[in-house]
This record gives structure tokens, sequence and C-alpha cells, in this order.
């Protein structure tokens, strides 16, 4: 069944967060590599940039809305159909209504704009993302990544085998991280194509699926370079993780 993504407290099911934390445990039978999934509402608020982008519709709003009106009421104050050809009216009349616009009524409907567009984005925070750059969406998911790798202590492994998968509900995007025993055997585009191929499966509503089918291929990769040590033990907990 497919399930939109949505609020990250209830992003997984009680049911697929427990089969994330069996494959979990289930993948690290054979491998030292620990594996950590974190689920987070956003990596970041985008306001600033939202507000500046919002700014420029605005006032592109309110040039558009005030051109209409001062073309509306001069066109149906001044044209006399009987004397004068509508063609050669109208042409005459919109080089003169542009010059009749006025500052006022620009600036406020430039704030009605900006006033209706923020409450409308408040309630549909996706729409924040139609303000902001990608390449600023994917510096802050990879900051964001970077900042929970270390907050739970993925780098206290003993064998530097932490891999952070980390997936932001605001953005449906995911960034996989390794720690630094891990990136000197596998190469960051694994990760890449993993996070890609997750990403794919959160944007059509299966989340869980695809989450299970990704740790099972980084568990796979993983026992390649990282098989299980004698004395091995689970150093960091199979749960996930909602921030």
């Amino acid at each position: 069944m497919k399930k939109k993504s949505g609020n990250y407290l209830t992003f997984f099911t009680p049911e697929e967060k427990e089969k994330i934390s069996q494959t979990i445990k289930k993948v690290e039978q054979s491998t030292s590599g620990e594996i950590v999934v974190l689920v987070a509402d956003s990596s970041n608020n985008y306001d600033e940039s939202a507000i500046l982008g919002l700014i420029g519709v605005s006032m592109f709003l309110g040039i558009i809305i005030e051109h209409l009106i001062a073309i509306y009421s001069k066109f149906y104050s001044q044209w006399d159909g009987d004397n004068i050809s509508f063609g050669s009216y109208l042409g005459d009349f919109l080089l003169q209504s542009l010059n009749e616009t006025s500052l006022w009524r620009f600036l406020i409907f430039t704030v009605i704009s900006f006033i209706i567009l923020y409450l409308i984005m408040m309630i549909y925070p996706t729409l924040k993302l139609r303000l902001v750059s990608k390449s600023k969406v994917e510096k802050r998911l990879k900051e964001q990544a970077i900042l929970a790798f270390y907050q739970n202590e993925l780098y206290k492994t003993c064998h530097k085998t932490g891999v952070l998968i980390f997936i932001s509900i605001l953005e449906r995007q995911v960034f996989i991280l390794g720690d630094s025993g891990i990136n000197q055997k596998i190469a960051e585009g694994f990760w890449y194509g993993l996070a890609e191929e997750l990403t794919s499966g959160i944007r059509v509503g299966r989340a869980g699926e695809s989450i299970c089918r990704v740790i099972e291929k980084c568990g796979q990769e993983l026992k390649k370079y990282f098989p299980l040590l004698d004395d091995d033990k689970n150093e960091l907990s199979n749960e996930v993780i909602i921030k």
C-alpha cells in the first residue's frame, strides 16, 4: 500500500519501524558495520530564503494587479465606442494607463499578496522549497546529516564503521554518511546511489519497503570490507531515531 510522506512522527508506521529494526539487526549479524536510521522533520526551516522569494513574487503580483486595475478603470471611463475604433483606442490607452498607476495601490497590493502567500506557505510548508535553490537545499541536508552523525555518536564505534541513513521529510531527500573507516573502503558514489534509490521510494509512497531494501544492500557492501569480528558487539541502537 502506498503511503504519502508527511509528519516525521508518523512517517513510518509502528510495523514498519519494527521491520526496519529487525532488518538492521539481521544485517549486522554478518558485518562489524553499525547502521543507524534517523528521520528528521526538515534540514532547515528555510524562512529567510522563502521570505525573500515571497517579497519578489508579491511585488510582481502587486505590479500586475495595479496595472490591471488602472487599465480597467481608465478604459471604461474614456472609451466611446461610437466615435473611435476599439483597436486604435486600446493601443493609445495602454500607453497612457502605464503612466497613471498609483504607488500606494501598488504597495497595498504587494503587502496583501505577501500576507496571503505567507499564510498559504505556512499551511503548505513544502511550497518553501520552490523559493529555495536546489544547491542550498542539498547543502542544508548534508550539514544536518553531519550534525546528526555526531549528535548520535556514530563516530564512537570501535572500528569507525558507523553508517547513518538520514531522511529529511520536508525535502523528501536522503543523505547517507559513513565514518572514516567506512570511507577508506567504500566510495562515496555507492552511498549516493542508495540515497537516490531511497529518495525515489519515499516520493512514490513506499518508504518502508525502500529503506529495508537499502539497508540490505548497505549490509551486503559492508560485509565485503567489514566482516563480523569475533569480539563484535552491537554498539548503536537498531531502533529508528525520530528527531
